[in-house]
């Protein structure tokens, strides 16, 4: 694994990501989650275990969100 890249670890939900990366000569391992909504991923990305993407992508992840629509009763 190279300093640039970072492996992204996806749950079902799509709501709660894992990012593990390499700094210097450690491994990093860290969380994310939404408390609503889940990440919006491509159609490609949606398909795989696990992802191998670029940190303008990981950025472009973290800050874009797809909220799920809500049901009024």
């Amino acid at each position: 694994m190279s300093e640039q890249s970072c492996h992204i670890f996806l749950d079902r939900s799509r709501s709660r990501l894992h990012i593990l990366y390499r700094c210097d000569d450690e491994y990093r391992l860290e969380c994310r989650r939404l408390n609503r909504g889940s990440f919006l991923l491509k159609k490609d990305e949606r398909k795989r275990d696990f992802l191998q993407i670029s940190w303008n992508r990981l950025n472009e992840l973290l800050t874009v969100k797809k909220y799920r629509k809500t049901v009024e009763k």
